[in-house]
């Protein structure tokens, strides 16, 4: 197939284009642009009910509890993380590997659909497998203005409406609105004078206000539908609903309560550069491009002001699509710097039109990666993206050693096109062979698929394996084609041409003059450089156990946002809060003034948001929580990179100070890769994160608090146990002292509300009072009861019939309350109940059964060993865990994911190790000869930790996963040594000699492949943009690994192969010597 490719040039070249044009088809049509992967390895079904009126310990009780039992044994499921607040609970049922989800979901409906004893107040749960691709969104509109709620809202909604207008914008959802409610609030006196009670009045407005079908009318002129109108939709209609007293009376609703058509209660306020807003949220779903996206979006807040008056602004916030654009950006960016310098460096070293055709093959098999993308179901995101950026220098080392090859046929007088296929067919084994190991080193990143860094790198594998079995194709069936046309060089005389045979000639007077001396020397003492290496192993591992190379888990990316998180003690207040959030964000604004571009004097502070009454932007309303952020410039738009995000964040601290009132209180740098446990509630998700697990009890939260001091401090190495300390100077020699390797450490401890509770009196059962009458009678007061829900155009409207706000938030409305007996007669509610103060839960969490604390703590930044940390307090935490019995802790996030990860590398290299030698040994036809390919496996970790040192960045996971894929291109160079020994061998040539010319001729394929997979990696090393920092641990184990491990197959295969003759012979020797001595003395 070789000799008819070559010998048709216009099929060669047909199939090039088809597969380019194939390329650029699917990149356009059948790739979809997303921010992150529709399925990165979030496994979960999610499922949600609502409680009407419940407290957090209601929900525990009805519906966290029955369900968790129900779902106990159920096949398929590996974690359940149960969470209950005021009227609601949510499950987020994590799977097991390998599960399918849409029948787990059915399953756990059919368990939950079993389940009998759900408070009446409960509504039909929600059970939904998430798409993350459209949960979260692209980017977001924030809508201000000096309006009333109502209209912000009207307006908010026509900026939704007017977006899923945009052809390619399927998904938007307001954020930051009310729904509307009526709500019906009877007056105590009225209803007394009137002996009415809350149940009359809910009654009345569910006969009254009905639309109802009553049939139809078939006369002789045809038929009529006859129906019942009455359906009140507005404040009047309901005013006018007739309730008929227990006296025959009749009044209207209207003179017995106070009717207000407006919005639900607890009012989240949210701002935005210090006006009211709402957002809306932008989505992708199916194959829309999160880039096209983004795009269509800022086009129309551009033009937003000629569609809405004055006083109404629109901006953009949140634009993920930057993260994709930059990724874009870096990919094009390396790509085409790569490939000059891929061609330059083979430019110089071969010629200039043998780099050209090697160069193209780059284009060619990124293409046909891209063409398989849509068959394997990868989409562009920023994580497959990755995956074309790490191969761009390993994809044309086959090209190379095929082009190196057909070149030295050239050379020795070959005519062209027999040069091509002879040199061609020649290295396809080892060539062929290099590839598949290649993609045999990056398929266990496949199965690292636990937590982000897993879900991130099992991404580059389905992009990596097509990319280069496209390669070899290209280099097999297309290059030759194109090397017959490159002819000697007899008369070619220009200046370009004298300068590259200079630098050519200056490789050959290199490899005679400096390497074939060195690698006889070397061959000579070869036990000499064997040790020497060996040495090298263990100085490298030493200054690893010594933690001068640090380990941080996953590399520290600065996102665009800064983030200040306030949580204060649940009795302060509403009022407290904001006055404490109001100051938080007047510093923020000194932020905007101090932080400006020194070029155009603009702030490098873009927007500022700030949320009170809830934890996060659209977030249930909490009145102890608040949030501010701040939009930063990213690098990339300043004219000089300026200060990094902590550091602006350390300024805020400053600014603000301490918060003497606050339960937590950080201000904290996003970081780009963290995720969040669930999107629903934003969970903590930090690096140092554990559950404290037990039940509720002030006891647990006092533990919760000394943990969350503990992560925060640290023993001062300079205490003095025997000095003797006062009242004055105690603060001189304190014991613990802040750990400066942590910016902030947090709880969420669940402070509790104070509750009601009441029981019934004797008197009441003698009046014919139960405990369900008497709840149901104190909720409708205070909670309300729902009379009904109608449709006001696209919007579902409660309608609640309870006391007005101001009563309900009086104790002395429970002296006022009267109770209705079954006899009809009012009791004042003291007179039949008696009730006393506790403390109670606002919120409850869980996970596998067990109700937890969550606690954690922020590194200052990536470099902080975070591993270390956790080892060194578990004594201590343990120690505090154990002076409460029931209690007992975990670690979670990244530490737990760690062990697990742990294993699975161990597991990875291990099968990646018996992949290699598999692949080694079929085409060496040894089990020897992988052993010796293999030492060089070692040596480039340790190019790799080198290269971590120089350019001063600690060691992560993301450096793990390069340093598997660095295992298949190491093996590649020696591979390529080995093989041609072997055919030296078979010639007659002996082991000394074959390995001397081996290295020699095969020096400039492997110091060219080593140059290039280097070269194509260079502008991602040295690129400073955000996108690019995520990318650079994985670039320099695989980048400065090979630079390293092609010095080890340069003169290490040469002398193990040699090494390993003389210890054969050595033992041969011993083994006839020994046998020779035995039969001597038998004679």
């Amino acid at each position: 197939m070789i000799r008819w490719f070559a010998n048709n040039g216009i099929a060669a070249n047909l199939l090039m284009l088809g597969i380019i044009l194939g390329g650029i088809y699917s990149a356009l049509f059948k790739v979809p642009l997303e921010v992150i992967p529709s399925d990165s390895g979030w496994k979960i079904v999610y499922m949600e009910f609502r409680y009407r009126g419940g407290t957090a310990k209601d929900v525990e009780k009805g519906v966290l509890l029955p369900v968790e039992r129900a779902l106990e044994g159920l096949s398929g499921i590996r974690e359940i993380n149960a969470d209950g607040e005021r009227g609601k609970a949510k499950f987020f049922i994590k799977a097991e590997k390998g599960v399918d989800l849409r029948e787990l979901r059915e399953n756990i409906r059919g368990r939950v659909e079993q389940i009998s004893t759900f408070p009446d107040e409960t509504e039909e749960p929600k059970i939904v497998i998430p798409n993350f691709s459209s949960w979260f969104s692209v980017i977001s509109v924030a809508v201000t203005g000096d309006l009333v709620e109502e209209e912000l809202r009207e307006v908010t909604h026509k900026v939704r409406d007017d977006l899923l207008e945009i052809d390619g914008i399927s998904q938007a959802r307001v954020q930051g609105d009310r729904r509307y409610e009526i709500s019906i609030e009877a007056n105590m006196q009225k209803l007394e004078s009137y002996n009415l009670g809350f149940r009359e009045l809910a009654d009345s407005i569910r006969r009254s206000s009905i639309d109802l079908p009553a049939g139809s009318i078939n006369s002789e002129s045809g038929s009529l539908v006859v129906r019942t109108r009455g359906q009140a939709y507005s404040k009047s209609e309901f005013a006018n609903i007739p309730v008929r007293a227990s006296n025959g009376a009749e009044v209207r609703l209207g003179e017995v309560a106070d009717i207000k058509d407006g919005f639900q209660e607890d009012k989240v306020l949210t701002d935005f550069n210090g006006k009211p807003t709402m957002f809306v949220l932008v989505s992708r779903t199916g194959k829309e491009s999160a880039i096209d996206i983004s795009n269509k979006v800022k086009k129309y807040v551009e033009e937003s002001s000629a569609r809405f008056p004055n006083g109404i602004k629109l901006y953009t916030w949140d634009d993920k699509s930057l993260g994709m654009r930059g990724r874009l950006g870096t990919l094009v960016y390396s790509l085409l710097q790569g490939s000059i310098l891929v061609f330059i460096v083979l430019g110089l070293f071969l010629r200039p039109k043998v780099a050209l055709w090697v160069v193209i093959g780059i284009p060619v098999s990124f293409a046909g990666g891209v063409i398989l993308m849509p068959f394997l179901g990868v989409t562009a995101n920023v994580m497959s993206l990755f995956g074309f950026i790490i191969v761009l220098g390993v994809v044309v080392d086959d090209a190379i050693v095929t082009g190196e090859n057909v070149f030295s046929k050239l050379q020795s007088g070959i005519n062209p096109l027999e040069a091509s296929i002879i040199g061609t067919k020649e290295v396809t084994v080892p060539v062929t062979f290099g590839i598949l190991t290649t993609i045999a080193a990056f398929i266990p990143l496949l199965y690292l698929n636990e937590g982000r860094f897993g879900d991130f790198a099992s991404q580059i594998p389905p992009i990596v394996a097509p990319v280069l079995l496209f390669s070899l194709v290209e280099s097999k069936l297309i290059l030759p084609a194109h090397l017959k046309h490159i002819k000697p060089r007899n008369n070619e005389d220009g200046i370009f041409t004298r300068f590259q045979k200079k630098v050519a000639s200056g490789m050959d007077w290199f490899i005679k003059k400096a390497y074939e001396p060195s690698l006889k020397s070397a061959v000579k003492w070869r036990l000499t450089v064997v040790a020497i290496f060996i040495a090298t192993a263990v100085i490298m591992a030493g200054i690893w156990s010594s933690g001068r190379i640090g380990f941080s888990g996953h590399p520290s990316v600065e996102g665009m946002k800064v983030v200040a998180e306030l949580n204060l003690p649940n009795d302060l207040g509403i009022d407290r809060t904001a006055e404490l959030t109001d100051m938080i964000e007047r510093a923020a604004y000194d932020l905007k003034k101090e932080f400006v571009d020194p070029k155009d004097n603009e702030s490098l502070i873009r927007n500022i948001a700030k949320v009170t009454g809830s934890q996060k932007l659209g977030g249930r309303y909490d009145d102890s929580r608040s949030q501010v952020i701040i939009e930063v410039t990213p690098p990339s738009m300043r004219s000089e990179p300026g200060p990094k995000n902590s550091d602006i964040a350390s300024r805020w601290r400053e600014l603000v100070g301490e918060i003497e009132d606050a339960d937590d209180f950080s201000i904290q740098s996003e970081i780009v890769g963290k995720r969040n446990n669930d999107d629903a509630e934003q969970k903590k998700s930090e690096p140092l994160e554990l559950e404290l697990r037990g039940p509720y009890s002030e006891e647990k939260n006092e533990i919760a608090q000394k943990i969350k001091l503990l992560l925060r401090m640290k023993a001062n190495p300079d205490y003095d146990p025997n000095f003797i300390s006062n009242i004055n100077n105690i603060e001189s020699n304190p014991k613990m002292i802040p750990n400066p390797m942590i910016a902030s450490s947090w709880a969420r401890i669940n402070r509790g509300d104070d509750e009601l509770e009441f029981r019934l009196k004797p008197r009441a059962t003698e009046l014919g009072l139960t405990q369900q009458s008497l709840a149901r009678q104190v909720r409708q007061a205070f909670y309300g009861e729902e009379a009904q829900r109608i449709m006001r155009g696209t919007d579902e409207i409660r309608v609640m019939v309870r006391l007005p706000m101001e009563d309900r938030r009086s104790l002395h409305t429970l002296a006022r309350l009267k109770i209705r007996t079954p006899s009809g007669s009012d009791v004042p509610l003291a007179t039949i109940a008696e009730f006393k103060t506790k403390k109670s839960p606002n919120f409850v969490e869980r996970n596998n059964k067990a109700e937890v604390i969550r606690i954690g703590a922020l590194p200052i930044d990536g470099s902080v060993n975070i591993l270390k940390i956790a080892e060194e307090i578990k004594p201590e935490i343990q120690n505090l865990v154990d002076e409460v019995k029931g209690l007992s802790f975990q670690f979670t996030g990244y530490i737990a994911e760690h062990k697990e990860l742990k294993r699975k590398n161990l597991i990875a290299s291990i099968s990646l190790i018996f992949a290699l030698f598999t692949l080694l040994a079929i085409p060496f036809k040894s089990l020897t000869q992988p052993i010796y390919v293999l030492l060089a496996l070692p040596f480039g970790v340790i190019g790799a930790m080198i290269g971590h040192l120089i350019m001063g960045i600690n060691l992560s996971w993301l450096s793990i996963f390069g340093m598997l894929a660095l295992a298949g291109v190491v093996v590649n160079d020696s591979l390529v040594m080995v093989d041609h020994v072997n055919r030296k061998r078979a010639d007659g040539m002996s082991l000394m000699e074959a390995a001397l010319q081996s290295g020699v001729r095969r020096f400039r394929p492997i110091i060219l492949t080593s140059m290039t997979t280097f070269v194509g990696l260079l502008p991602l090393l040295m690129d400073t943009s955000m996108q690019a920092q995520f990318l650079i641990p994985m670039a320099v184990s695989l980048g400065f690994g090979v630079l390293f491990a092609t010095a080890i197959t340069l003169y290490l295969i040469p002398c193990s192969l040699l090494l390993a003759d003389d210890l054969k012979k050595f033992f041969l020797a011993l083994i006839t010597n020994f046998i020779g001595k035995n039969q001597s003395r038998s004679i």
